[in-house]
């Protein structure tokens, strides 16, 4: 039993207690017990981790509200040219030439 021991006690002390990395980073989140349960099915089926699953939904989510938030900002700018279109300062019009009537015909109308 010591030797068991020690070598528990050396691999334990060799090997890092938290995988760190770069690229990754953990996130926890709350999830319904039931979709937790059909995950878990999927995940059986499929033979696949959840963590697989969850992120490669999240990144077609993303890839998907990245490129609306992009066109709404192209939207957005045209939206803004149009406005800025329509405010800008127009120069006046050129004034009316006043019309003169030769004839006095609307005067014999209320005779």
């Amino acid at each position: 039993m010591k030797n068991l021991s020690l070598i528990l006690l050396i691999n334990t002390t060799t090997m890092p207690k938290t995988q760190e990395s770069q690229n990754y980073q953990l996130l926890n989140f709350n999830i319904p017990r039931r979709l937790k349960t059909s995950l878990d099915a999927v995940v059986d089926y499929k033979r696949c981790s959840r963590t697989s699953i969850i992120n490669s939904l999240l990144d077609e989510y993303v890839r998907k509200e990245l490129s609306h938030i992009k066109e709404d900002g192209h939207l957005t700018t045209l939206i803004d040219t149009a406005i800025q279109k329509m405010n800008k300062p127009q120069s006046p019009p050129p004034p009316m030439v006043e019309k003169k009537s030769r004839s006095h015909e609307w005067e014999s109308s209320y005779v």
